[in-house]
């Protein structure tokens, strides 16, 4: 039986990663704008417009398939937010177990089959190539992502995220490299947006959703920022062990603006790529690296 006092924590955890999350979206976009000499939205108008959406009118196509379309938002939130609990906090975990970095891979990509399973069952031919998008961008990035967060696990001899915290070292570096890279695409960053692609297929995966079921999937991509941002962190950021937990909490933190910041710069000199292009790129450069990332674990 899990306690209340757990419970409890973890409804915490959730409410401060959403919080901090939409900040590092509302950073990362007002530095984009400020990169184009725009001024940009304000920091907190993530935070806005999924609040505001809580209020709205939720309207289902008439060819949508009803129970999929409804449900599949609260998957994707559901799937990250275990992601983040499993994520350690200043080394500490809320839920940790021994093989969690397992269960962390199969939540991440959980969360992505919810958008893909919400977007194919909308009816909307914009939506349905927003997916088939999406599938490709899975499978594509998964196997890289997968092997740099193994590369970690396998250097620490350990599969529980709290043992792999502060045991990074310059040996990982390829391992980060491979993990940002797959973060872009993991968030739909340019170039590596073609699922979203405004001006091709209007909002894609999100062109039927309005009010709440759109909300939950606006509060997904700020948890899943949270989430990959920390692990960045847990993985490949050497923390000094003597250090309070309040002061590695903070430095995780830091690290996490660090990245929001670093993502608007590369948005800012890339252009979206053709969805052929994201798959060679990641199935050949990106997954070479993560193979001599990890070769370079396991031998060296």
């Amino acid at each position: 039986m899990v306690s209340l006092e757990v419970l409890g924590l973890s409804a915490l955890i959730i409410i401060f990663a959403f919080l901090f999350g939409t900040l590092l979206e509302g950073i990362e976009r007002k530095t984009f704008a400020r990169l184009q000499n725009r001024i940009g939205p304000p920091i907190l108008q993530p935070l806005y417009d999924i609040l505001k959406l809580l209020s709205k009118e939720t309207l289902v196509p008439h060819n949508a398939y009803r129970p999929l379309f409804l449900f599949a938002p609260y998957i994707s939130l559901a799937a990250v937010s275990a992601a983040i609990l499993l994520v350690p906090m200043g080394g500490l975990s809320a839920w940790s177990t021994t093989g969690d970095v397992i269960v962390l891979i199969y939540a991440l990509v959980l969360g992505i089959v919810g958008l893909i399973v919400g977007a194919s069952s909308s009816g909307s031919p914009f939506s349905a190539v927003g997916a088939s998008r999406e599938i490709t961008l899975l499978i594509s990035v998964e196997l890289p992502l997968a092997l740099s967060i193994l590369s970690a696990a396998f250097l620490a001899n350990s599969f529980s995220l709290p043992a792999l915290y502060g045991h990074a070292s310059l040996m990982l570096a390829l391992g980060a490299i491979v993990f940002f890279l797959c973060m872009l695409a993991e968030l739909t960053k340019a170039p590596f947006d073609m699922a979203e692609a405004e001006t091709e297929i209007v909002e894609g995966l999100y062109t039927e959703y309005s009010g709440r079921p759109l909300a939950a999937f606006k509060a997904y991509t700020a948890l899943k920022f949270f989430a990959l941002a920390n692990l960045f962190v847990v993985l490949f950021v050497p923390v000094p062990s003597g250090l309070e937990v309040l002061a590695r909490v903070g430095l995780q933190l830091g690290v996490a603006v660090l990245l929001a910041l670093l993502i608007a710069l590369v948005r800012s000199v890339a252009t979206r790529v053709k969805i052929h292009q994201a798959s060679r790129f990641y199935l050949g450069i990106v997954l070479a690296l993560a193979i001599i990332q990890l070769a370079l674990v396991l031998f060296v």
